[in-house]
């Protein structure tokens, strides 16, 4: 019975060795964030040994495993957590931080990053001289282009006012509010709505006063 006891209490001692050796160095779930991952990984390497377990001791259960990888994450709040890898021994290999860089990086390229330069659009009568549009009617203009519903043909309708942008030259017939373009692989034309029509005449009278009227076909 003496031999079973000591025997008992050397299994547990080797057990208790083999364990995480300093399990209360491991940091805080704050601490990791606050120093980083170097530093953290640096204390990990202090506590020899450490498993999830004596994570899950220290942190709580894991609040999820990373698809593909021998590791779980901890959420420290809604956009940071830290993640740690570990050996299918479930020893602790490493840890990283996600949320923090990104941020960052989203930070500085908000700061960085060139504002889009604005649509030079240039508006002339068929046949006349060009005038190029403020920022505000070209932005304004181009919404009405892109969010209409082109078809592949060209109108009969006859045109007299041409949009130049982006490499684009667009015709349009102020009358029954009708935008015409020509491409390489064929036409295409744009039927406006009443409110759409009245709103890009309106633009082209800030530009060019006259009474609108066709003057000019499309070819």
């Amino acid at each position: 019975m003496k031999k079973i006891t000591v025997l008992l209490l050397a299994l547990s001692l080797t057990l208790t060795l083999c364990a995480c050796s300093s399990s209360d160095k491991i940091p805080s779930l704050e601490e990791i964030v606050e120093n980083g991952a170097e530093w953290s990984n640096e204390q990990l390497q202090q506590a020899q040994g450490c498993t999830l377990a004596d994570l899950e001791k220290a942190w709580g259960e894991a609040d999820g495993e990373l698809p593909g990888e021998y590791a779980y994450f901890w959420k420290v709040d809604d956009t940071t957590s830290v993640n740690v890898y570990y050996h299918k021994n479930a020893e602790i290999e490493h840890i990283t931080i996600t949320g923090l860089e990104e941020a960052s990086d989203t930070d500085d390229e908000q700061l960085t990053a060139p504002d889009p330069q604005p649509t030079q659009m240039s508006l002339a009568q068929v046949g006349g001289s060009g005038f190029e549009l403020s920022e505000e009617n070209a932005k304004t203009i181009l919404q009405i282009l892109d969010s209409g519903s082109w078809v592949s043909d060209a109108t009969d309708c006859a045109s007299d006012c041409v949009l130049t942008f982006d490499g684009r030259t667009v015709y349009y017939h102020s009358d029954c509010g009708t935008f015409n373009e020509r491409l390489e692989q064929g036409h295409q034309s744009l039927r406006l709505s009443d409110a759409d029509r009245e709103t890009v005449n309106a633009v082209i009278q800030t530009v060019i006063p006259h009474d609108i009227s066709p003057n000019a076909p499309v070819e």
